[in-house]
């Protein structure tokens, strides 16, 4: 115990106002870390360090696997709150324990994302890229519970001999095709060009 008479960890430090720790290297290109482990492991443990050398710092989890999950929890001195997941293969899942993509939103209740800016003139805005060759699309998914793809905007880049085209379905099907012209071909049977006709 430092500063208290009766310690109730192995290490308990406690002073009158606030209180810091400090890991400090003498040498200004020497990292500094703060290593929790099981046994002197060096595949188990959480690694908090400073690259002094380059000026980046990291939170390192060492269990070398895809359960290697960093877990941000909340509300833990009652129903603990799992807030945010980076999971071994570095999906991150916000509200959501299993994670299945590259970002991963849950909620019990509405599932909102809100993509805000508060300066004059600035934009706000959800971009979304990829490469221009070899069938890649840019899509926009609406499902439910019955089907995951139910309804979908797409956008083509050389996929299936079309380039440059933009698609609309409702209920599983094409509805609406818009050529890279501008033409609007509706599968109701009918073309309407840039014209109108």
């Amino acid at each position: 115990g430092i500063g208290v008479t009766d310690p109730s960890n192995n290490l308990e430090v406690k002073g009158a106002g606030s209180t810091c720790v400090r890991v400090n290297s003498n040498s200004g290109t020497s990292d500094s870390h703060l290593l929790l482990t099981v046994q002197d492991s060096t595949t188990q443990g959480l690694d908090i360090w400073h690259d002094a050398s380059h000026g980046p710092s990291y939170i390192d989890n060492l269990f070398d696997t895809s359960d290697g999950n960093i877990n941000f929890r909340t509300r833990v001195s009652g129903t603990p709150v799992n807030a945010m997941t980076i999971e071994g293969d570095g999906n991150v899942g916000i509200g959501a324990t299993t994670v299945d993509e590259l970002l991963h939103i849950e909620s019990s209740g509405d599932a909102n994302v809100k993509i805000e800016s508060t300066g004059s003139g600035n934009d706000a805005k959800l971009i979304f890229l990829t490469t221009s060759g070899g069938g890649a699309t840019n899509d926009i998914i609406f499902g439910d519970d019955v089907s995951a793809t139910t309804g979908k905007i797409s956008y083509l880049h050389n996929s299936g001999g079309k380039s440059d085209e933009m698609t609309f379905n409702t209920a599983g099907s094409e509805r609406i095709r818009i050529d890279s012209s501008g033409n609007v071909d509706h599968k109701a049977n009918y073309i309407v060009n840039e014209q109108g006709r």
